[in-house]
C-alpha cells in the first residue's frame, strides 16, 4: 500500500513492486496481516493494549508468462487475493478461531 490508513482499511496498492517482480521474474508472496491497526495506531509509535495480530501467508503468485506491462493486472490480482484472505481472517476472528 505504501502507508497505514487512519481507520485500518486497505488502500490501493502501489504498482512499483509488481513491475519489479515482473521485470526480475520473481513470484509474489502475498501476506495478509490483520489487527495491526489496533496494536499500533497510525498517529502513534506506541503499542496499545494487547491486541491479537493475525498473519496468513498465501500461496505465491507466479509471474511466468506475463510481461512487464502487466504490472497493473498483477497488482489487482494480488490485491484481490489479499482482500479475500483478510475477509477470511476477519471471519475467523469473529468466530473466535485462529
Amino acid at each position: 500500500e505504501g502507508s497505514r490508513s487512519v481507520d485500518g482499511t486497505v488502500q490501493a496498492f502501489n504498482e512499483g513492486a509488481f513491475s519489479l517482480a515482473l521485470r526480475e521474474k520473481t513470484p509474489i508472496l502475498p501476506l495478509v496481516i490483520h489487527g495491526t491497526s489496533r496494536a499500533l495506531p497510525r498517529a502513534s509509535w506506541m503499542f496499545s493494549g494487547n491486541p491479537e495480530i493475525w498473519l496468513r501467508v498465501l500461496p505465491p503468485v507466479s509471474v511466468e508468462g506475463r510481461t512487464v506491462k502487466q504490472g497493473a493486472e498483477l497488482c489487482a490480482e494480488v490485491r484481490g487475493k489479499i482482500m479475500d484472505g483478510l475477509a477470511e481472517l476477519q471471519r475467523l476472528e469473529g468466530a473466535g478461531r485462529g
